[in-house]
């Protein structure tokens, strides 16, 4: 078998192609076959190596668009460890993935890049230190990656299956209540909690001069972004949904959120008033195929 050759990763990236059996890429299957191990899946339904070399190929080198890449817009990045780093349309923002090493050196190329704001949404801590030193705002943006969140659930369905789940071990109806809203009120802490951060994110992509993006700048940062999309009134661009249930938890994240939440957005009495009818409009558009401006 051949295997590409590896002269430095973090200095090189005029092939983003890995090797197959050297230790960078051995690694990085063996991290991912911690989550299957986690996520209890059977042995026979396990990835071969050479599937699973092939999904780490699809998540490091993931083509760019027609909207070009920041590779290709600015001297600065061409040569940071970077994966799939794409301009953010809409904006003089990019997206990308996280540097997980070189933190110093990275964002002072991020910065002369024009880059101001750094939203993580991998939690690589120390890259905190890095933005504190060169001035950049440095958020942690603590985001689920499959908008699995308290934020995105509806207090009465919560409540019901809370109620449901207690009833399989105790009659006492009494006890039910009581124990009830015990785990609502942890429920309603984490949901605040949630729309805090969420809140902030609209702000920081409202500032613009943004590198956003998660462990490798694919899915998670593709639904962050989706996000800033349907829910900051000042994007306009045609919505693209991957699945009809991100409607229902776009929903009830509009339910949960109070006036003042809205507020700090930037939201005005026009945009809240329709966006609920956007939202189902664009739910129409996805049954039937069609993108269209929220």
């Amino acid at each position: 078998m051949k295997i590409s050759p590896i002269n430095n990763i973090y200095q090189s990236f005029k092939s983003n192609n890995l090797g197959y059996d050297d230790e960078i890429s051995s690694a990085k299957r063996k991290l991912i076959r911690k989550d299957f191990d986690y996520l209890d899946i059977e042995p026979s339904e396990r990835m071969e190596e050479y599937d699973l070399s092939r999904l780490l190929n699809s998540l490091f080198n993931k083509q760019a668009d027609n909207t070009g890449t920041a590779l290709s817009y600015c001297p600065f990045i061409c040569n940071l460890p970077l994966y799939n780093v794409k301009k953010i349309p809409y904006s003089d923002s990019y997206r990308g993935s996280m540097p997980n090493k070189n933190h110093d050196k990275v964002v002072k190329q991020l910065k002369q890049a024009g880059i101001k704001r750094i939203i993580d949404l991998a939690g690589y801590y120390n890259l905190k230190q890095a933005c504190e030193k060169e001035g950049i705002e440095y958020f942690n943006f603590n985001f689920p990656f499959d908008f699995d969140n308290s934020a995105l659930q509806r207090k009465c369905n919560v409540k019901n299956e809370i109620i449901s789940k207690l009833r399989l071990d105790y009659t006492d109806e009494e006890e039910i209540l009581q124990k009830t809203n015990s785990r609502l009120c942890l429920w309603m802490l984490d949901k605040f909690q949630y729309i805090e951060q969420f809140v902030k994110f609209i702000q920081m992509m409202q500032k613009d001069n943004v590198y956003i993006g998660c462990e490798c700048g694919t899915y998670k940062t593709d639904n962050a972004l989706k996000l800033n999309e349907v829910f900051n009134p000042k994007v306009n661009v045609p919505l693209n949904f991957d699945d009809d249930k991100d409607f229902i938890k776009f929903r009830n994240l509009y339910f949960n959120l109070s006036d003042k939440d809205k507020k700090q957005m930037g939201w005005d009495k026009k945009f809240d008033e329709h966006f609920l009818s956007r939202l189902k409009k664009a739910e129409n558009s996805y049954n039937h195929g069609i993108n269209v401006y929220l």
